[in-house]
């Protein structure tokens, strides 16, 4: 080819190409954001709306199925869940990948436009671009530099500040935990109402009637166009004062005068303790395809403006709690280092083949011209620098030193065969493109069905795949255009005598490379402390080591050569070859076929507890709990002076929540490493505590992304009493069949949420002037005030208006003799118009595709595969429980990650096979055969023998570690290089016995031979090169460290079967032009 001549002949040209290419790399890398991960787009709704005081059963009945009967007909929708929490109620929406969010969101809200009949007081319904599942990313904490308690600073926050949060890109939503808002009492005298004949049903209507505007319309005059309105909103407290309740002919009755109107607070719900203090916590959430790192970056920023400024007005400061940047920047650099290490272990392994530095430098050189170009290409396609596109990138050094190694080679080849170097280049490099070409176009393509998913596993693989495709595609044309040019040029300025049994560097070129390194210290050190001779010591090759070398690689060699002598002999001894390993690599796959798993477990340095404690707890029941929790970690604290010791690690960060539905904290340890030796501490402290247990759950490394470690089994049916029942039964069975598991449970299977239902007697109702909804008004009232409405202060900010008793009721019993003003004039006990219970009830009720349900979060130990949890689930736990009839009329389903394996094999297997036939097609396209292509994809068993033999190394001898779907990737990439060994033996044998007119058998052996020593050499860089990223630990090495170990087993077992399998078929298949004889 002419581009390759040309190359040769103008090395300042390619010279200045690759600089080119090495500097925008550069800065594309520069220009790259970092992620964890990439950026996996869940599309994912939530739809908020709250009722303040609302049951979860009339949260279900008023609000959630509701909406669920209009949001169940969208297009592309998965799944619909739903919570009926009290006071609030969550619908989440998972739709199709590929789903235009925008137009969603607009179906979203023309169905929610559609709902009709939501009772009074309901707000709203809030659209949020995010779900409940996906995990924080930035834990912030609200702290007061004054006596004033933090919990008052509420209502300010919530208002000025939690919307500039949620302004910034990436933000899905801002929770906020703890503090207590601001409210306008008004307190009603239960006397004075009986003295003016007023109900409480008067004073409700009166509060909305006039804290109201209203619109007339406008009016035309002349040339202007007037707005009309009548203005009656609230101002002030003192507006509300003067509230007219009733009139009569001989009075007006205000409601200064039968009630008290007071600012304040509204009864603290969920107390909050980060290290050592009192504290609000705002929570940020990811959108789902938000980049995380960049997130965090201006979640940072914003935090440090807002503490120089507004924050410090209101002597306020906001602590940076916990983020996932500190983990994404170590991973990033982990892999990194990997594969810096991977290229020196290469090079070393290449020097111990080649013995020349010339040439080991130019196969060490084009893998970092590739690897920077390949960046160009992937900063053009908007991807981020993460962990999953690095170790692609890394998986190519090895197809890209493969390719060098075969071009190097075959250069020295056709030099050794007394060409001059300038025709060696050129025809060395020449004659191997079509190889080059084969194996590139293979690899690449076997990606094509990769590519194609779309579950969140399938956005992981395509970084994976673009990142190799783009090293490969640049990688053929560097070695092509870059290779002999720089080969030819580095033979010009240091001749070396490139040979199998020598390496010497002549004195006129040694004394030239002597001074030229000389020089180049001199700008550094004085000259005195390099001479000439210290110079030429450093780099005298040490003939005892290579004399070693060579005679190893000469002893290996001839081992090898007679057995491929031994096994094409006959056809009897071909016969036996291909069988016997046929044989081994079947036996092998068959014993070491692992279990199937979703995700690679790994976790960050952030531990969170769930306590399950009885449901209704008291506010200081709950805050009782918090104080003994922090108390038993108060002494391990980095911030009480704790530094840790030999059993625990200082906790650098801790944070614990008690909320009226789940109590929760969570710490980070000060040692990364030693995260997991604070499991046994946190456990500690909940069982040290009566009454209430909990789990320990170690964030996992996609957590992020809103992937979950865990395995989501649902109790769905419609009463629930009997599908408590058989939760119950189902919790047993799970711990006895699944040990060590840690499992949750959502509601709690506790009846413990206590209720006072009132069943009102409907005649003591009508002859007292009342009604259902006018009584339910007037119990709202005494127990714990309603809220009738809401106005802007002076602040700007929106209080709530808060109607309530003088006599409020402090306990159950107090309900049962509390009095009441009714409508007819007379006052009377509430226990007469209606007959009270005490019952209980849950906490909140959940749907599951507009059924009820109750939902098991099971996150197994890390070394049970996904695949035996749901087999234990299915054909174990589900056949117990309805040979013991407990199930009834409800259902066992498997949602979340169960149904995505049973997805993404199924997607798996086919993309194997796909790539199979892609594999095959290419290489019948590019020989013109049938027959050859066979032979080659022959040696895919013995990959994959390999790969599971290498899956089980790591499971063994390194860490735990399933078939999860990230390792199943690497079976597939490992059908596009493990045939490159195949398609360089019979290439060569092709070219053999067409162009220097070999019989078949010295064809096949002579290209076996020849091709030895670069397949062997290529499969040992290649494993040095991938050995970093197997063996090494730390954060995010289990994502890559099961992918490395089946691309180097199966690239290692291939490589010894092939030299012996593919020429025993070959010899068969070969045939001879006419005119040489056999």
């Amino acid at each position: 080819m002419k581009v390759v001549a040309y190359s040769v002949k103008n090395p300042v040209v390619v010279c200045v190409g690759v600089i080119f290419l090495l500097l925008f790399g550069y800065l594309a890398i520069k220009q790259m954001p970092y992620s964890l991960t990439p950026n996996i787009s869940r599309p994912t709704v939530s739809i908020i709306t709250t009722w303040s005081g609302a049951t979860p059963y009339e949260i279900e009945k008023e609000i959630v199925q509701r909406q669920e009967k209009f949001l169940k007909n969208l297009p592309n929708l998965l799944t619909m869940t739903s919570t009926s929490r009290e006071g609030v109620a969550v619908v989440s929406l998972e739709f199709e990948i590929d789903t235009d969010m925008k137009k969603a969101l607009l179906d979203i809200n023309s169905k929610l436009s559609e709902v009709r009949g939501y009772p009074s007081g309901i707000d709203n319904p809030v659209v949020k671009a995010t779900g409940e599942n996906i995990a924080p990313v930035v834990y912030l904490f609200v702290k007061s530099d004054t006596q004033q308690s933090v919990k008052q600073f509420y209502t300010y926050i919530n208002e000025d500040i939690v919307k500039l949060y949620e302004r910034l890109e990436g933000v899905g939503s801002v929770d906020i935990v703890g503090g207590v808002a601001k409210q306008v009492q008004v307190i009603l005298n239960t006397k004075q109402l009986a003295f003016y004949n007023i109900t409480i049903e008067d004073v409700i209507t009166a509060l909305q009637n006039q804290n109201i505007d209203v619109s007339a319309g406008s009016l035309d005059y002349g040339q202007r166009a007037y707005r009309v309105r009548t203005i009656g909103l609230y101002q002030t407290t003192q507006d509300v004062y003067n509230t007219v309740v009733k009139t009569s002919d001989t009075q007006v009755v205000y409601l200064r005068d039968i009630a008290s109107v007071i600012d304040s607070y509204e009864l603290s719900t969920v107390p909050n303790i980060h290290n050592n203090n009192e504290t609000i916590s705002l929570q940020v959430r990811p959108t789902p395809t938000a980049n995380v790192l960049e997130l965090i970056e201006r979640v940072k920023e914003l935090t440090n403006t807002l503490n120089n400024t507004q924050m410090k007005e209101n002597h306020l400061h906001i602590d940076w709690g916990r983020d996932s940047a500190g983990f994404i920047q170590d991973a990033i650099a982990l892999v990194k280092h990997d594969i810096l290490l991977g290229i020196i272990l290469a090079a070393l392994v290449l020097y111990a083949f080649l013995r020349s530095f010339s040439s080991v430098f130019v196969v060490s050189a084009i893998i970092p011209i590739s690897i920077l170009s390949s960046f160009i290409l992937l900063n053009l396609m908007d991807r981020s620098l993460n962990v999953i596109l690095l170790a692609g990138v890394s998986f190519a050094i090895s197809m890209i030193i493969d390719s060098s190694i075969v071009v190097v080679e075959n250069i020295y080849r056709h030099y050794s065969m007394g060409k001059r170097m300038f025709e060696s280049c050129i025809d060395g490099t020449k004659e191997v493109l079509g190889a080059l070409f084969a194996s590139t176009i293979t690899t690449v393509a076997i990606f094509i069905p990769i590519i194609g998913l779309k579950d969140d596993v399938g956005q992981l693989f395509s970084d994976i795949a673009l990142a190799s495709s783009s090293a490969l595609i640049l990688s053929f044309f560097i070695c092509m255009i870059v290779i002999p040019s720089l080969y030819y040029s580095l033979a010009k300025f240091v001749h070396t005598t490139y040979k199998s049994n020598t390496c010497n560097i002549d004195s006129k070129n040694h004394s030239k490379l002597t001074r030229l390194i000389r020089d180049s210290l001199a700008v550094i050190f004085p000259r005195r402390i390099f001479s000439s001779r210290i110079i030429i010591r450093i780099i005298q090759p040490k003939h005892t080591f290579d004399l070693f070398l060579l005679m190893m690689g000469q002893f290996i060699f001839r081992i090898i050569a007679n057995l491929v002598r031994f096994c094409l002999e006959n056809v009897w001894t071909r016969i036996a070859c291909v069988v016997f390993f046929i044989i081994f690599s079947v036996s092998i796959s068959v014993a070491f076929f692992p279990k199937l798993d979703y995700l690679p477990k790994g976790s960050q340095n952030f531990l969170i507890a769930y306590v399950q404690a009885p449901n209704g707890l008291s506010y200081q029941e709950r805050l009782d709990i918090l104080q003994g929790i922090y108390t038993y970690h108060a002494p391990y604290m980095l911030a009480n002076g704790f530094v840790g010791n030999s059993k625990y690690p200082a906790i650098k960060d801790f944070y614990i929540s008690a909320g009226t539905t789940s109590i929760y904290f969570y710490a980070i340890s000060n040692e990364p490493q030693r995260v997991k030796e604070l499991i046994p501490l946190m456990r500690e402290s909940i069982d040290s505590l009566p009454n209430i247990s909990g789990t320990v759950v170690e964030q996992g490394i996609f957590s992020s992304s809103g992937i979950s470690e865990n395995v989501e089994v649902n109790i769905v049916g419609f009463d629930m009493d009997s599908m408590v029942k058989s939760a119950n039964v189902f919790m047993e069975l799970a711990k006895q069949y699944l040990p060590g598991a840690r499992i949750r449970v959502f509601p709690s299977l506790d009846l413990g949420n206590r209720e006072i239902n009132l069943y009102p007697d409907m005649r003591s109702l009508a002859v007292n002037g009342l009604n259902v909804k006018s009584f339910g008004n007037i119990v709202d009232v005494v127990v714990g005030g309603k809220k009738v409405g809401d106005f802007r202060n002076t602040e700007g900010r929106i209080i709530d208006l808060i109607l309530q008793s003088d006599n409020m009721t402090q306990s159950p019993e107090d309900i049962l003799y509390s009095q009441i003003y009714a409508p007819s004039g007379r006052i009377i006990p509430l226990s007469s118009l209606a007959d009270i219970r005490q019952d209980r009830g849950f906490s909140q009720i959940r749907h599951f595709e507009q059924n009820r349900n109750i939902l098991f979060y099971i996150n197994p130990q890390s070394s049970m595969p996904l695949q035996d949890v749901i087999h234990v689930i299915e054909n174990v736990i589900k056949p117990q429980m309805q040979s013991q009839d407990v199930l009834g009329d409800n259902k066992i389903l498997l949602s979340g990650n169960a149904n995505k394996l049973h997805k993404l094999a199924k997607h798996l297997s086919g993309g194997f096979i796909l790539a199979l036939i892609i594999t095959y097609l290419l290489l019948v396209a590019l020989y013109s055969n049938f027959l050859y292509p066979i032979i080659i994809i022959c040696t895919v068993p013995f990959a994959l023998a390999g790969g599971f033999i290498g899956l089980k190394f790591v499971d063994v001898y390194i860490a735990s570690h399933n078939l999860d779907v990230l390792t199943m990737l690497g079976f597939i990439i490992l059908v596009g290089s493990v045939v490159n060994n195949a398609i360089l033996i019979v290439y060569q044998s092709l070219i053999n016995l067409r162009k220097y007119a070999m019989c078949v058998y010295d064809s096949v052996y002579e290209a076996t031979i020849s091709r030895i020593r670069p397949i062997y050499m290529s499969m040992l860089t290649s494993l040095l090169a991938l050995s970093p990223l197997v063996f090494s630990s730390g954060a995010g090495s289990e994502i890559y460290r099961g992918l490395g170990a089946v691309i180097g087993g199966g690239i290692l077992v291939s490589t010894i079967i092939s030299v012996f399998v593919i020429p025993s078929l070959l010899v068969f298949a070969l045939k001879p032009p006419k005119d040489i004889v056999v």
